[in-house]
């Protein structure tokens, strides 16, 4: 089925996130602290963000030889995490972790409701917090805006021809075409505005990202392995 993923029980993912916390904890005596980068995944409705994603996790992941590993974020993981309070514990806890400042963070977005920011805050610490840990995989959320000034980020963003994104919604969802039009524009529609409300700002902004991707020419492995070929060129250690 599309645009679905293998469901990951609470308790299974409570304990994979502190293993990675711990072992990321573990390595900061021989090596300089979250000194690994992180990848955000920016995509219009339709596009092979999580499916390019989990591609690139695996390729990473047969890399890398010690300290944590590589890891995919997307909305529901996060709030998880947030949620958990013995994982949000040990997320907080790190005194070599660099400190989120609030004030400095908002100073340039502009949520638009004062309930927009009570989530905003939530949301971009927890995304600082991991993105400073580093090895991580952030899709959606607008983690491309919210970590803009950490250094360690590679920002992708990918588009596709409305034509695309119709036919892969009816491929994969079993739906019309005038069902997957409809539902392409409405998700898009959905993704722009929580962007705009929470951030202030324009996903569409190609200035937040590093390389924009073009999926009706790439699939997900091409996709991913561009993604990997710039982590390398730009990063000695990931």
């Amino acid at each position: 089925m599309p645009f679905r993923k293998k469901k990951e029980t609470v308790a299974n993912l409570v304990d994979r996130e502190i293993r990675r916390f711990n072992s990321a904890k573990k390595t900061q005596d021989s090596k300089p602290a979250f000194d690994y980068p992180f990848v955000t995944i920016s995509r219009e409705f339709g596009c092979m963000g999580y499916r390019s994603a989990k591609v690139l996790e695996e390729l990473l992941n047969a890399e890398i030889k010690d300290g944590p590993e590589w890891r995919i974020y997307d909305e529901k993981m996060l709030e998880t995490i947030w949620n958990k309070e013995q994982l949000r514990k040990i997320v907080d806890k790190s005194e070599k972790m660099p400190k989120f400042h609030v004030e400095d963070f908002l100073s340039f977005l502009q949520p638009e409701t004062p309930d927009a920011l009570v989530y905003l805050t939530k949301l971009a610490s927890t995304i600082h917090k991991i993105a400073n840990i580093g090895r991580s995989i952030f899709v959606g959320r607008g983690a491309a805006i919210i970590t803009s000034q950490l250094p360690r980020g590679i920002h992708f963003r990918l588009i596709g021809s409305l034509s695309f994104r119709i036919k892969y919604a009816m491929e994969h969802d079993g739906i019309s075409k005038y069902e997957a039009e409809d539902f392409v524009q409405k998700m898009n529609r959905e993704r722009e505005g929580f962007i705009k409300k929470y951030l202030g700002k324009d996903v569409n902004d190609q200035h937040h990202y590093h390389i924009i991707i073009n999926n009706d020419f790439f699939d997900k492995t091409q996709i991913a392995d561009l993604m990997l070929w710039t982590l390398k060129k730009r990063f000695k250690n990931i």
